[in-house]
């Protein structure tokens, strides 16, 4: 087919609202089926169309010829919910080849079709007016609106697209927190920061609902307080009892504990399957043979050297001591000895010369050759199986609620640097298994949460928070199936923080700025302790009863008590007409 020109495109403009004659319908039939050219020439799997192919106008009683001419195309992604509601235009009208999204039909006029319309307006470059030059532009031209689109489809309440825009703010949340490794959800009392992370959570290790995350090994949520520490979240000291003695050893907590599986994880997902297989084998065996080296310790030590001696286990390591060392036995740690058979470490040089392994077996390689030389004979005759599976990367996800009631930089240590340094071995301040080294992997997220109504909370600091991402979590009228929500007495509590309520909730997008009621003191913005959505709620229960029964109970134990301490703390002052505070508030 002959491509589009500029003459086509003048024609159309000089045509417009002209009484219909020949030899222009011909000529403005062949334009239309120039557009549906371009439109065919789209990707198939990505749009479909509808063009009319009639220039006459069908509200002139067909004695006209229309003013612009144009097709609809409609992405293939939303087809069932848009079609005929709303859709990208192609036209040719006023001298001009043009694109932009509108709605149809009972939708065309509506505020939000034509805001969109006018905003998305593009006149496409007439320089080069090739078919695939045409298409492509359609093309470029829907994902560079793509959320415009969806957006205006929100606003004209078409089927499907609020859980659709809910979609597309939680991958904004998830790409943003694959980009910046952890981030902070802030915001005031009730907004529903715990949930959101959750939710995060729950997206992003692919479950059905927020109850799976219960006992998943990918998921771990904690809450911090003012007494937690660096002993409480990353490595410690604990004391255990050894027949008549206390033995004092460092163990990895909570973030610790995390970072290692998923740390274990993120290597062994770059393993092949004989490698895996090779090293499960080695653990099943190495539990085996200190079965064995157990059996021999209950009649007799074992001889590492003329004056030293293995004399007795733990659980991650055996006890070694000399005949004139003063002190506690040393530690000789099984992951030592197993990642020195699998480096295949054969004589005392290998070992001391294998920065693998820790600093303690590197100078006692003496003792450790001979234990690993014992291993090797017993696993001497035996094969290593092929029955290991690829491991598939995984993602760990650790949400702390609360993150702001700890003193971060003292609960953090070194691991404010391994935040921004992902996969990098930094020192501890404790030594675990001969290792000071400690790692944050790639795949660990971490998700915070912070009450920004709290100010008696520890104080955040500029090295810590530009290692995180902030997101606010702001309060939001709730429509929800599985909830009763009281908007009534929401707006009411909103008009003692804010005094735009309705402009603000009418912007899908909520770029409104908020403006503090008179009653909201100076000193705190709206965004920080405005009273959330979730203390307006009363859940459905499967017996259609409502969580409270009594919805007076949340108001007079919940809601006004917060309200109150507001008052008390100067963050509500003044009066509401000529009430005074404290008076409407009990009147809620």
């Amino acid at each position: 087919m002959k491509e589009l020109t500029i003459a086509d495109i003048k024609l159309v403009t000089t045509s417009a609202g002209t009484p219909v004659r020949e030899p222009e319908r011909s000529e403005l039939k062949k334009i239309y089926s120039k557009l549906e050219f371009i439109c065919q020439s789209l990707p198939k799997d990505k749009f479909n169309y509808k063009i009319r192919k009639d220039p006459r106008n069908q509200g002139g009683g067909f004695k006209y010829f229309q003013n612009y001419l144009w097709a609809k195309i409609f992405p293939k992604e939303f087809e069932n919910d848009v079609w005929n509601k709303l859709a990208i235009i192609l036209g040719i009208a006023n001298n001009t080849l043009h694109l932009h999204i509108m709605g149809i039909g009972q939708y065309q006029d509506l505020e939000a079709s034509q805001l969109t319309s006018e905003s998305s307006w593009e006149e496409i470059d007439l320089s080069d007016l090739r078919y695939s030059v045409l298409a492509k532009r359609v093309d470029d031209f829907y994902l560079e609106n793509r959320n415009l689109f969806i957006d205006t489809a929100y606003k004209l309440g078409l089927k499907n697209f609020k859980k659709i825009k809910k979609q597309i703010e939680m991958e904004k949340l998830i790409n943003l927190l694959d980009y910046k490794k952890q981030i902070i959800l802030q915001g005031s009392p009730g907004t529903g920061k715990t949930r959101e992370a959750k939710l995060i959570a729950k997206e992003i290790l692919g479950l059905n609902s927020t109850d799976d995350l219960k006992d998943n090994e990918h998921f771990k949520l904690i809450q911090f307080h003012p007494s937690y520490t660096y002993e409480d979240f990353v490595r410690g000291i604990v004391a255990e009892s050894k027949g008549d003695k206390i033995e004092y050893k460092n163990i990895n907590k909570t973030i610790g504990k995390f970072a290692k599986i998923a740390l274990e994880n993120l290597l062994d997902s770059k393993k092949d399957i004989g490698e895996l297989s090779l090293e499960k084998w080695v653990d099943e065996e190495f539990n085996q043979f200190v079965d064995e080296i157990s059996e021999t310790l209950e009649k007799d030590k074992i001889p590492l050297s003329e004056n030293v001696d293995l004399v007795d286990l733990m659980d991650d390591a055996f006890l070694y001591i000399g005949e004139n060392w003063k002190g506690y036995e040393h530690r000789m740690s099984f992951r030592d000895i197993k990642k020195a058979y699998l480096d295949q470490n054969l004589t005392r040089q290998d070992i001391v010369k294998n920065l693998n392994l820790s600093g303690s077996a590197r100078q006692h390689a003496t003792y450790y050759i001979v234990v690993l030389n014992k291993f090797r004979e017993f696993l001497s005759g035996k094969t290593v199986p092929t029955n290991q599976t690829k491991v598939l990367e995984k993602k760990y996800i650790l949400v702390i609620d609360e993150i702001n009631r700890a003193n971060l930089s003292s609960v953090l240590g070194e691991l404010i640097y391994a935040l921004e340094y992902r996969g990098k071995a930094l020192d501890s301040m404790y030594e675990l298994e001969g290792e000071q080294k400690i790692i944050l992997p790639e795949n660990l997220y971490i998700i915070g949460t912070m009450n920004t109504a709290d100010r008696s909370v520890g104080h955040i600091d500029y090295a810590i928070r530009r290692r995180f991402a902030f997101v606010e979590v702001l309060p939001n009228v709730l429509e929800d199936n599985t909830i009763v929500f009281n908007k009534e007495l929401f707006e009411k509590v909103s008009a003692l923080f804010i005094n735009n309520y309705n402009e603000y909730f009418k912007d899908s997008e909520r770029n409104v700025i908020l403006q503090p009621a008179k009653t909201l003191s100076s000193e705190f913005r709206p965004e920080d302790v405005w009273l959330g959505h979730s203390y307006f709620i009363q859940k459905k229960l499967e017996d259609d009863k409502l969580e409270p029964e009594d919805f007076r109970m949340k108001i007079d134990y919940e809601i006004k008590p917060i309200l109150m301490e507001y008052v008390k703390d100067g963050i509500l002052v003044g009066r509401i007409g000529e009430q005074k505070i404290e008076d409407y508030i009990k009147d809620l």
